[in-house]
C-alpha cells in the first residue's frame, strides 16, 4: 500500500515529525503512519539553533548550502563575522 502525503511545517529550520492515524475499509484496527522532515534554508547551519539567551555567549556554528554552490557570510549578529579556517581576503568562496 502506497501513501502519499505532505507535512505542513513551520519555517524553523530542524528535524519535525507526525503521526497519522489511518483507517483501511475492510481491516479493523488503525495504521500509524508516521512522518518526518528536515526543515532546511538554502543554507544549513548546525547546530539549527543558537540559545543566545542561555549563559554561553560564544561558540561556533557551521555552515553549508545545500545545493552545493559557494556563498558567501557577510554579517553575524550585524557584524563582521569572525571566522575559523577560512580567510574572507585571501580564501574563495565555497560550499561548507
Amino acid at each position: 500500500l502506497e501513501l502519499t502525503a505532505s507535512l505542513l511545517v513551520p519555517k524553523s529550520p530542524g528535524d519535525k515529525d507526525a503521526k497519522v492515524m489511518i483507517t483501511v475499509a475492510g481491516y479493523p484496527g488503525l495504521v500509524l503512519a508516521n512522518m518526518v522532515a528536515d526543515v532546511t534554508q538554502s543554507i544549513r547551519a548546525a547546530p539549527a539553533f543558537v540559545d543566545a539567551l542561555k549563559d554561553k555567549q560564544e561558540g561556533v556554528v557551521h555552515l553549508s548550502s545545500i545545493d552545493g554552490k559557494p556563498f558567501k557570510v557577510t554579517s553575524a549578529g550585524g557584524r563582521a563575522p569572525l571566522f575559523v579556517g577560512f580567510d574572507p581576503v585571501t580564501d574563495s568562496p565555497r560550499a561548507a
